[in-house]
C-alpha cells in the first residue's frame, strides 16, 4: 500500500446498541433503531472526518436460531461527508464483537450525493449469541467508491508535500482544483502541495481533482482534529453490560472558538435525561494542568422545566475570577435525586489565553510588505493547539487564546515549503507575547538554498512587561524559568526542504 493512500474507506462504528442483543427482546420489535452517533460508555466521535460513515442501523427482522442465538436483519444508512457525489458505493462489515457471526455483511449502497444519507434496500444479517455482551466498538466497516480515492489523514495547520508517484497519480497532470477545507494548493516538481486550515475542533474534509491528458483523479483528504470540541460522554451501562439506546445529549452554550470561556453566560442543557430532578446531586469541575479544580455547583442555577444549568450575572463574574488560566478540562456529572440516572460529560476548554502579536521583518528590521496574504501556521507540541493566521500588508499577524506550550511557527509558502520556521514558548502567566521573525528572501530557489546551507531565518522577541527576552543559551532559559519569566522565543534554523521527498510539516 502506498504510504499516503488508503485503498478503502474504513469506518469504525463506535457506538451501536442493538435491540435484542442483551435482554429478552421479542420478535415483535421490527422498528428498533440504532443510531451509531449516539453516546456510549466512554466513547466519543472519531477525530477523523471519514468520507463515508454508517450513521444508522434499523432492525427489520429477527429469527430465533437456538436458545441463545438469534439472527437479526438490519438496513444500513450511509452518509457521504465528502464535497462531491459518489457512485458505486459498497459497504462491507469487516469485524464484529465476540459472539457475533456475519451471515451477510455486504451492502450495495449505490450513489450518494453531497452531504446526503442513503438507506438502500440491501441488508446485513448477523447472528448474535445473547449470552455474551455485545461490544459495539468492535463493529467495523470498509466503505469504497469507484469515484473517489482517499488519502491518509493529515493534521491541521500543516504544509504537506505529496509526490504524485506515491499517491498513484500520473506525473503529467497539469491542473488541480480543490474544494472543502483546503484553499491553498499547488502542483510543482511532480508533487501535490497544500496547507491545511487551523483546527476547528471538528473533523474537516477536502477534495482534490487532478486533471491531465490521461483523465482525472479525485482524492479525498480527511483532516483530523487535535483538540476536539465534541463532548466525551459516559453513560452507566445496564446490569447486562448493554448501553441505553437513547443516552442524553448535552448542549453547551456561551463558549467561544476552541471552547474558550470568554465571560458570556454559560448554559448546560441536558436533553433526553431520564429525570428532571438533577439540581441537588449534579456538579461540574473545571480542572487545570496542575489538577487545581473549581467546582461549578456553587455558581450555577438549575431549571428543571428545561433541564438547564445556567451561570450568569454576578456568579459568572465570580467564576471567571476563580477559574485558573490556560487549558482546562471541564467535567460535568449529572445525577438524579433517586440515583437511578447518571451521566458524565467532559470537554477541553481555554480560559484567559495569551495573545501573540507577531511580525515578519527583513534583516534590517524593515517590515516585510511583500508577504501579504501568506499565512502563519501555529502548532502546539503538548496541548496540540493548531491555528492559522493571515499576514497583513505590514507583515504582521496575531493569535489569540494561546495556552502555555511550546509552539512551532511556520510561514506557509508552497513554492519553498518550510524555509521560514521558528519556535516560541508561552509560559504560565503570559498575557501578551511579541514575536519578530526575520525573513531573508531567497532569490535563487530551493536548490541553491540547499547548496548554500541552512536557511537564515530566526525569531526574536520584544521585551515583555516582566523583562523577558529571547534567551541565547539553555542556561539562560533555565534561569528565566526560575525567575518566573512569562515568555521566551527560541532560535531555530530549519533545514531546507529536499525536492521529491514525502514531507509533512
Amino acid at each position: 500500500m502506498k504510504p499516503w493512500i488508503k485503498e478503502t474507506f474504513r469506518v469504525t462504528v463506535l457506538t451501536a446498541t442493538l435491540a435484542g442483543c442483551g435482554g429478552d427482546q421479542g420478535a415483535d420489535m421490527p422498528d428498533a433503531t440504532v443510531k451509531v452517533h449516539m453516546g456510549g460508555t466512554a466513547l466519543k466521535k472519531s477525530a477523523m472526518a471519514a468520507h463515508f460513515e454508517v450513521v444508522e442501523l434499523r432492525k427489520v427482522a429477527e429469527k430465533r436460531i437456538s436458545r441463545t442465538v438469534h439472527e437479526y436483519t438490519y438496513r444500513v444508512s450511509v452518509r457521504n461527508n465528502g464535497v462531491s457525489g459518489a457512485a458505486n458505493v459498497l459497504a462491507e462489515l469487516l469485524a464484529v464483537p465476540a459472539g457475533t457471526t456475519i451471515v451477510d455483511g455486504t451492502v450495495a449502497v449505490g450513489s450518494i450525493g453531497i452531504s446526503t444519507t442513503v438507506t438502500p434496500t440491501d441488508v446485513i444479517v448477523l447472528r448474535i449469541d445473547r449470552t455474551l455482551p455485545f461490544d459495539p466498538s468492535n463493529l467495523s466497516w470498509k466503505i469504497t467508491s469507484t469515484d473517489v480515492q482517499q488519502l491518509a489523514p493529515v493534521k491541521p495547520a500543516e504544509v504537506v508535500v505529496l509526490p504524485l508517484a506515491d499517491i498513484g497519480v500520473p506525473e503529467n497532470v497539469d491542473k488541480v482544483t480543490v474544494a472543502g477545507a483546503v484553499t491553498d494548493v499547488l502542483l510543482k516538481d511532480g508533487s501535490l502541495r497544500f496547507s491545511t486550515p487551523g483546527d476547528t475542533g471538528a473533523p474537516q474534509q477536502a477534495e482534490f481533482t487532478l486533471s491531465g491528458p490521461n483523465g482525472s483523479t479525485v482524492l479525498s483528504l480527511p483532516i483530523v482534529t487535535e483538540r476536539p470540541q465534541e463532548l466525551l460522554l459516559h453513560v452507566e451501562p445496564r446490569d447486562d453490560g448493554s448501553v441505553p439506546e437513547n443516552p442524553p445529549n448535552l448542549m453547551v452554550g456561551g463558549l467561544g472558538p476552541n471552547n474558550s470561556i470568554l465571560g458570556n453566560t454559560l448554559t448546560f442543557k441536558l436533553e433526553g435525561a431520564a429525570s428532571t430532578e438533577l439540581g441537588d446531586d449534579s456538579d461540574g469541575l473545571a480542572i487545570d494542568a496542575n489538577n487545581t479544580a473549581v467546582s461549578l455547583k456553587s455558581y450555577w442555577t438549575y431549571d428543571p422545566a428545561s433541564t438547564t444549568f445556567t451561570i450568569s450575572g454576578t456568579k459568572l463574574q465570580q467564576l471567571m475570577a476563580a477559574l485558573p488560566a490556560g487549558a482546562l478540562t471541564v467535567s460535568l456529572n449529572f445525577v438524579s435525586k433517586d440515583g437511578e440516572f447518571a451521566s458524565s460529560h467532559e470537554l477541553m476548554a481555554i480560559h484567559r489565553g495569551a495573545k501573540m502579536a507577531g511580525k515578519l521583518v527583513a534583516p534590517d528590521g524593515v517590515p516585510m510588505t511583500t508577504l501579504a496574504g501568506k499565512k502563519i501556521l501555529l502548532r502546539g507540541y503538548n496541548n496540540h493547539l493548531r491555528l492559522v493566521a493571515p499576514v497583513d500588508a505590514n507583515g504582521q499577524f496575531a493569535f489569540d487564546n494561546l495556552i502555555p506550550d511550546t509552539y512551532q511557527l511556520t510561514l506557509s509558502d508552497l513554492e519553498n515549503p518550510n524555509l521560514v520556521s521558528a519556535s516560541a514558548i508561552i509560559l504560565a502567566g503570559t498575557s501578551t507575547a511579541n514575536v519578530s521573525i526575520t525573513y531573508t528572501p531567497n532569490k535563487v530557489g530551493v536548490k541553491a538554498a540547499a547548496a548554500a546551507g541552512p536557511a537564515a531565518s530566526f525569531v526574536a522577541s520584544a521585551p515583555s512587561p516582566s523583562g523577558c527576552k529571547a534567551p541565547a543559551t539553555t542556561r539562560q532559559v533555565k534561569a528565566q524559568r526560575r525567575r518566573g519569566a512569562v515568555c521566551f522565543i527560541a532560535l531555530q534554523r530549519p533545514k531546507p526542504a529536499k525536492p521529491y521527498m514525502l514531507r509533512r510539516y
